[in-house]
């Protein structure tokens, strides 16, 4: 998951963009770190909605 984390791609019918599960940023040895990297992943979403 990590190769395609934050990047949207298309499966069958649907775009999609895999991130990390909210919780798991709580479970991070460095939580800013996690949290921002989950921000970014937000943020993709965001800009392919438009």
């Amino acid at each position: 998951m990590s190769e395609r984390r934050g990047q949207a791609e298309r499966a069958e019918d649907h775009d999609v963009i895999a991130t990390v599960h909210p919780s798991s940023v709580l479970r991070a040895p460095d939580r800013d770190e996690a949290y921002q990297g989950f921000l970014a992943d937000l943020r993709v979403v965001r800009a392919h909605l438009g």
